[in-house]
């Protein structure tokens, strides 16, 4: 299902994961104001759905060090983003599973640098009925 750690396009994976996006109805509102309404900019859009964070690099002493002060623009806490999860028919239900517990224990993601700044919770539709079934085959998931 995830395939093997340093996995090559011979050897990786079956699940794939789409891009994640705002939830269908947000995405119809925000599109509705940028139709209706010109006074609505897209960047008035842009901030009420982020925030700017700014951190600079601190000296032994914690004095700011000149010219380090980096900026970076981050999703508003609490937004919901919807991903679409692809597995092939065969995946069995100890693999399910296994996404599902994965699902549960997702806490922080992020990128590069600040790697964990974002806080996550994770859920699948049916996760409740793939945890049971983790729960049932525990030290029987296969490759898929």
């Amino acid at each position: 299902l995830f395939g093997a750690p340093g996995a090559t396009s011979a050897d990786e994976g079956t699940l794939s994961v789409s891009h994640a996006l705002l939830p269908r109805s947000l995405r119809a509102a925000v599109s509705r104001l940028l139709t209706r309404n010109t006074d609505v900019k897209p960047r008035e859009i842009l901030e009420s759905l982020t925030d700017v964070r700014r951190q600079t690099a601190a000296s032994v002493y914690g004095v700011p060090v000149d010219h380090t002060l980096r900026s970076a623009r981050v999703v508003s806490p609490g937004l919901t983003f919807i991903s679409k999860l692809m597995a092939p028919d065969d995946t069995t239900e100890a693999a399910k599973g296994l996404l599902a517990a994965c699902a549960s224990a997702m806490r922080r993601g992020g990128a590069s640098r600040n790697r964990g700044r974002g806080r996550l919770v994770a859920a699948l539709d049916r996760q409740d009925e793939f945890l049971q079934g983790f729960a049932e085959n525990v030290g029987s998931v296969g490759e898929r």
